[in-house]
């Protein structure tokens, strides 16, 4: 059916839907730009899937033991998003759920040991973005009944390279998921609206399963409520006579999206003791350097932010990953050039609302939606963690696309001569083949931590944390020169930066370690004069190291890993009570930080290790009384650490507890049997003999003996419990 004349530039749908939209899925044409939208969005982003993890990914998924099983959702549901009063206040646990659910399908598909495989959780981001490029379709086309507006908005929403960070990386699926409800709960809501009985009822389920779907993947979902309010100036021209009592269901629909956000808000504040919630003081200076700013400072920091989302959302030539400090500026004034600018955007964002909704425009609805979705990521009602991020603008970024599809399409129904539309045909074509070139490029930045903070320290060569990251993508990839490198720039930067300062004196440890067995190796082939060359070198590193986790560990506030790290290497240079004392440190420093519960098991396994090697002269008894007590208590946590077990039984053993020893090791050797090491035998054998189970200890000794012929404290005590038993 052919679409009616309309030459005015800032006038509404008509009323009467056409046959199209009263049968969608009968119509192929209809079925057509889904599809078309769909193909390209995925085609867009494909090149993604071959990504690893990158940057949050790795703390959110990569190594996230929460998303590793599904028998007890307890650690998704009853957390916050990082888990730690340390690092966040997010409550999303839908998003977390999805990658649980995403871990579980690897591990079906391709084997327990590749449940962190990154390519199937890229790709479920690349579907489930051009699955809500369809919804913002099927909502523009319930509202305004508008195929056109429908189709150009969709594929520049699927295109807009703004959108690579939301979708090319992991994390980013919390913004994707979120514009999902959002839109869904939306048309939920139209259709709610236009129906009548039961289809009501089932629309009205819809919008509350759909919105806290939203909600619960990420707070900002929870501005649909505003949405849902702005298109009340198009319902009085478009809708109010589409169905019986429809002003009655517009009010019940309301409702259910008070409801919802309320019982957002109640779930929220239980399980984070409160419904807002401040971050780590450290970790919000170093985000968003802006949240402790006086008021004036900040708003006018964020207002200048919002007008360099616009212009990214007109130019998206540069695009950057990361805008925590020193990257990002303050503006102390609104006198700036800058914050003038903005303002005067958002002003006419504002103007343009206000007049198109009282002419039942698209575009008055699309600046609407752009500043209420926005508004709660803006950090100008309030300061957020994050001072800026594109990732914030995906939702938002509808708003935008709108407006420009509302521009395309009304130039497109403007004259229906052939050259004219083919005019139109060309710039919307060009504009989505450079979209689609340039969203392709980036997301090549994003395939790997390295290639990711080449490209942001490029782009903002002042920023700590993309040189620290860096630093770490280069020592992972054996480059410790050139890692040690973006950590001096960092500390150019920010001079007392514990991640800087640590990293260096770990780098320089390592340099003075392989040093060391070159001298060796130098050594054993008679080569003295460069042994000893190598090993002054080595001393060289040695004394950057240790002046480097000096300074890290007279900053505040105290960096638990330096003083870890510290104490190990010393310990490790035989300087004992000062190592241990720092362990000790560390520990003391974050007792039960469980957000990092790998690190604190790390500090005990290290403190256990060395109170064992440091279990010597007159201090021997006091260490190993130590090192029984921290793996009682290493293993209350982690039961299942076998090795840590071994170590408090041989602990038990020397102290002269033969029973308790026994009681530790016992239960490993009939767990492994002959696969225990014949270390943990021999002692087990030991402890056996001492509380007369001779029988018990020959078998045990005996298995040691094979394991290791030549252990003669093994072969001794085999011989004293044969000569116990009488034989």
């Amino acid at each position: 059916m052919a679409e009616p004349e309309d030459n005015t530039l800032l006038s509404g749908a008509s009323h009467e839907a056409p046959e199209f939209y009263q049968k969608p899925l009968r119509n192929m044409r209809g079925l057509l730009i889904y599809a078309v939208v769909f193909v390209l969005a995925v085609a867009a982003y494909i090149n993604t899937i071959p990504n690893g993890f990158t940057f949050d990914d790795h703390p959110i998924v990569e190594n996230n033991p929460r998303i590793q099983q599904l028998h007890d959702l307890r650690p998704i549901f009853l957390t916050s998003y990082w888990d730690s009063p340390n690092t966040g206040a997010e409550y999303r646990p839908l998003t977390l759920f999805s990658y649980a659910l995403n871990y579980a399908a690897n591990q079906m598909l391709f084997g327990q040991q590749h449940g962190s495989n990154p390519n199937s959780f890229h790709l479920v981001n690349v579907l489930l973005h051009a699955l809500c490029c369809l919804a913002a379709m099927w909502f523009i086309v319930l509202l305004f009944k508008n195929r056109a507006l429908a189709f150009f908005t969709g594929l520049l929403f699927a295109l807009h390279p703004i959108h690579t960070e939301a979708v090319a990386s992991v994390v980013g699926r919390a913004e994707i998921l979120a514009a999902l409800g959002v839109f869904l709960a939306l048309g939920a809501s139209v259709k709610m609206r236009m129906t009548t009985g039961k289809p009501a009822v089932a629309w009205s389920v819809v919008l509350c399963v759909a919105l806290a779907f939203g909600i619960f993947s990420k707070e900002n979902a929870i501005t649909a409520l505003g949405v849902f309010l702005l298109q009340w100036p198009l319902w009085w021209s478009r809708h109010e006579q589409s169905a019986p009592d429809a002003w009655k269901r517009t009010f019940i629909a309301l409702s259910l999206i008070l409801l919802v956000s309320a019982a957002y808000l109640l779930v929220r504040a239980q399980v984070l003791g409160g419904v807002t919630r401040s971050a780590n003081a450290n970790v919000i200076a170093e985000n968003n350097i802006a949240y402790d700013a006086p008021v004036a400072v900040r708003v006018a920091t964020a207002l200048r932010t919002q007008g360099e989302y616009l212009w990214t959302l007109l130019y998206p030539k540069t695009l950057i990953a990361d805008y925590t400090y020193n990257a990002y500026p303050l503006s102390h004034s609104f006198a700036e050039p800058a914050v003038r600018h903005s303002l005067i955007a958002l002003g006419l964002l504002m103007i343009l609302m206000v007049v198109g909704l009282s002419l039942h425009s698209a575009a008055g609805f699309a600046a609407g939606f752009y500043l209420l979705t926005m508004s709660v990521t803006s950090n100008i009602p309030f300061p957020i963690g994050t001072i800026k991020a594109e990732r914030l603008v995906y939702l938002p970024s509808f708003g935008f696309c709108l407006l420009a599809g509302w521009l395309f399409a009304r130039l497109w129904s403007w004259r229906k001569h052939i050259v004219w539309r083919s005019l139109i045909a060309i710039l919307f074509t060009a504009l989505c083949v450079a979209y689609f070139v340039r969203t392709w490029n980036r997301n090549l930045v994003w395939r790997s931590d390295l290639s990711l903070f080449r490209e942001t320290v490029a782009a903002v060569p002042n920023n700590v944390k993309a040189h620290l990251n860096l630093a770490t993508a280069l020592s992972e990839s054996g480059n410790d020169d050139a890692a040690l490198e973006q950590n001096k720039l960092a500390l150019k930067i920010s001079p007392e930066n514990n991640f800087a300062l640590s990293n260096c004196a770990i780098i320089n440890q390592r340099k003075a370690t392989a040093l060391e067995k070159n001298a060796e190796e130098m050594q054993r082939h008679g080569n003295m004069p460069a042994a000893q060359s190598l090993l002054k070198q080595a001393a060289t590193y040695h004394q950057q190291t240790r002046e480097y986790f000096e300074r890290a560990i007279r900053l505040e506030p105290p960096f638990p890993p330096a003083y870890a790290n510290y104490g190990a290497y010393l310990c490790m240079r035989g300087e004992y009570d000062r190592g241990l004392q720092l362990l000790e440190k560390a520990r003391e420093i974050a007792p039960s930080n469980l957000d990092y519960p790998r690190i604190q098991l790390q500090f005990m396994e290290k403190l256990i290790e060395e109170f064992w090697l440091g279990a010597t002269g007159p201090q021997r008894e006091e260490r190993l009384q130590k090192c029984v007590a921290l793996a009682r208590e290493y293993l209350s946590i982690n039961p299942n650490n076998l090795p840590v077990r071994s170590r408090l039984g041989t602990a038990l053993f020397e102290l002269g507890d033969f029973a308790a020893a026994v009681q530790e090791l016992a239960p490993l050797y009939a767990a492994q049997g002959a696969k225990t090491d014949a270390n943990t035998l021999k002692v087990l054998g030991g402890a056996l003999y001492h509380v007369q189970q001779y029988d018990k200890a020959a078998e045990v000794l005996s298995t040691a003996l094979k394991k290791n012929p030549n252990d003669q404290e093994a072969a001794t005590g085999l011989a004293l419990v044969r000569k116990a038993q009488g034989r």
